[in-house]
């Protein structure tokens, strides 16, 4: 019991040191802003690209159980 007692202090002394590192970095811009823009846009287009060929492959085969045509 007292080892657990002692786990859970040493886990809030550091988070505590974490959030004091953190603070000084609230509001300031994501350095990587751009790269990650760009990657959610290549998401988007592969997530469309998805739901348009899963349109086709129901079109073609519309009786087919939708598991199967995966």
């Amino acid at each position: 019991m007292e080892a657990d007692l002692e786990e859970h202090r040493r886990r809030v002394t550091d988070a505590k040191a974490r959030l004091a590192g953190y603070e000084p970095r609230l509001g300031e811009a994501f350095p990587l802003q751009g790269e990650l823009d760009g990657k959610l846009f290549q998401l988007a287009d592969i997530e469309a690209d998805l739901a348009g060929t899963e349109g086709v492959v129901l079109e073609i085969h519309p009786a087919r159980p939708r598991a199967a045509a995966a």
